[in-house]
């Protein structure tokens, strides 16, 4: 399941099923978002979320330009059993205009986390480095 219409074309293009949530289309990002879309997120339970985000950091967690958007993934972090935050090393240590969760709300999934920022996540937050390949 997705708010967004380029990972939903892009799962279909390799033959993943896959279900769009209903709202509103924001033509800037290519994500659903509003009062339809947080209705529907109500009826359902997530093993696991992917949430991306805009940026991350050590004392105000996790942000995002778009007010709506915030609102959507902060309804799907609070209905999933395991968050998954995909953030790329530039990422870290930007703030967005809206926060809609603590580092402490998932395990972030990255490419790196630059050496000069390490000091800063405490042990309790899991961060995961992925090398691309």
């Amino acid at each position: 399941m997705t708010n967004s219409i380029i990972h939903a074309q892009y799962l279909s293009s390799i033959n993943i099923p896959t279900t769009v949530l209903g709202g509103q289309l924001k033509m800037t990002t290519g994500a659903i978002v509003g009062n339809e879309t947080l209705k529907q997120l109500e009826k359902y339970h997530f093993s696991k979320a992917l949430v991306g985000v805009n940026a991350i950091h050590h004392q105000f967690g996790l942000t995002t330009p778009e007010e709506e958007e915030a609102l959507v993934k902060e309804s799907v972090m609070h209905h999933a059993e395991e968050v998954l935050i995909l953030a790329d090393h530039s990422k870290f240590e930007m703030i967005n205009f809206v926060k809609f969760g603590e580092l402490t709300e998932g395990k972030i999934i990255t490419d790196y986390l630059p050496s000069k920022f390490r000091s800063l996540y405490k042990e309790e937050i899991q961060i995961v480095e992925v090398k691309s390949q």
